[in-house]
């Protein structure tokens, strides 16, 4: 993955705390140039990993966030998963 994705990333989910939809559309719309499909694609799978495994840590730590656990990396699942599936199948840069 280049470094102008994850900078990319950086600044519409960390620095303008924006959800990783806007970021894949404002990706498709070009806004930080053109990116290939797969380092796309990657760059959502390390994402969905991340934030997983953030979601189980999070359970460990307190036990509100354990009751919920379940229930929010289900939807983590399917929020990358719907992403992975739109980039897979139109993408504007092969």
């Amino acid at each position: 993955m280049s470094d102008r994705l994850w900078d990319a990333y950086e600044q519409v989910c960390v620095v303008e705390l924006r959800p990783v939809r806007e970021l894949v559309d404002r990706l498709r719309a070009g806004e930080f140039g053109p990116f290939p499909r797969a380092e796309v694609l990657d760059l959502l799978r390390a994402l969905q990993q991340n934030v997983l495994a953030n979601v189980y840590l999070k359970a460990q730590e307190h036990p509100a966030y354990a009751e919920r656990a379940d229930e929010v990396a289900e939807e983590q699942r399917q929020l990358f998963d719907a992403l992975l599936t739109e980039v897979e199948a139109d993408w504007p840069w092969p």
